[in-house]
This record gives structure tokens, sequence and C-alpha cells, in this order.
């Protein structure tokens, strides 16, 4: 799972118009791919932040849907130590992209979103509700 920046953003998202199976969306896109520590998948260069997943399990959210939720266990981080010092991508800040869209539990559908994320504090700090 690649997290862009914000100007890698509509680049990764190319990738979704060339990815027939013979061809190389990343590539394509104007992307980089470099190689995965621990599954068989790329990273993206340009992305400051990739988690290395395996795919546990698969449910439809109803009997016959085409969505689905996925259990998938990160076993490897790569990230850009920007990303946790501040500096090129904001003050210890980045963008991503939401998505899924719907809710599990209620149905609700939503469009794809983005959002930024920050930090909040320590574990001790958060006020837990």
């Amino acid at each position: 799972m690649n997290f862009p920046t914000a100007e890698s953003f509509h680049k990764c998202m190319r990738t979704i118009q060339h990815n027939g199976w013979d061809e190389d969306e990343i590539a394509a896109a104007g992307l980089t791919a470099e190689p995965s520590r621990l599954v068989n998948a790329p990273r993206i260069a340009e992305c400051p932040l990739s988690l290395e997943c395996r795919c546990l399990w698969e449910r439809e959210l109803e009997p016959g849907d085409r969505n689905v939720v996925l259990c998938l266990k990160v076993v490897n981080v790569a990230m850009d130590p920007a990303l946790y010092e501040g500096g090129r991508y904001g003050p210890k800040g980045y963008l991503y992209n939401i998505r899924s869209r719907g809710n599990p539990e209620t149905g609700e559908r939503k469009p794809a979103m983005l959002g930024v994320l920050t930090e909040l504090g320590t574990y001790d700090e958060i006020q837990v509700e």
C-alpha cells in the first residue's frame, strides 16, 4: 500500500487507467517502481510511505456484493524520514487517500476522499473517551 504526496497523487491515480495484464501501470503513469522487502508487490519510489501487507482474508459486505472487506497484516513499513522529522512534507503530516466508499457497519456510501495525517500526541497525552 503506497501513500502518495500531494505532488504525486495524480500520477498515482493514473495507474488505474493503465492496468492491463501486459502493461506496467507504474511506469506508464511516470512513476518509479522499486522492490518491496517482504511481499511480491512493488513500492512506488515517489511515495514517502509504503506499507507492505499480506492479505489474511477477504469477505463480501453482502452476499453477491462486489465490495469486500480485506483484513491485511502489515509486515514491513518503508517511510521517508522527512515524514516523522517534519520538513519537506510539512509539519509531521502527509496526504493520504481514503479509498473506502462504504461503511461496513451501516452500508452508507461515500465518495473517495483526501485527508492529511497530523500528529495527535503520544499515547499518554491522548484522552480516551
